[in-house]
């Protein structure tokens, strides 16, 4: 009996799904978007163009590995969080939204993927 459980116990940690943690699950990519100043301060950030407060760094830190990986770890949340974040400088911002194809997916192979990941969230 206590081999079965130790064996259930282990197969739930090897089967369970690590999500990203940022400390910003709750961040309103909604409002950022729709403030197109903001927006463009968070994309310079990602581009190395400008300085990054302690919220664009926490997403930064972990966007090569999301776009590489068509978002793996996220949560539902992040999941919208992020669409709605690269819907928003893909209409806003195009320009910048090239460039950061070009630093996250320089290949074109991952952005795709992605959002077929975000679009059927």
């Amino acid at each position: 009996m206590k081999f079965l459980f130790v064996l259930t116990v282990s197969l739930v940690a090897v089967f369970a799904v690590e999500e990203y943690v940022t400390g910003h699950e709750n961040f309103d990519a909604v409002a950022l978007v729709n403030d197109e100043k903001r927006l463009a301060e968070f994309t310079a950030c990602y581009l190395d163009k400008g300085p990054c407060n302690e919220i664009s760094s926490a997403f930064k830190n972990i966007a090569s590995e999301v776009i590489r990986e068509a978002c793996a770890k996220c949560s539902a949340k992040q999941k919208k969080m992020t669409k709605v974040y690269l819907d928003g400088i893909r209409v806003k911002l195009p320009q910048e939204y090239d460039e950061f194809k070009r630093k996250y997916d320089p290949e074109n192979k991952y952005m795709e993927a992605l959002y077929k990941v975000l679009d059927s969230a």
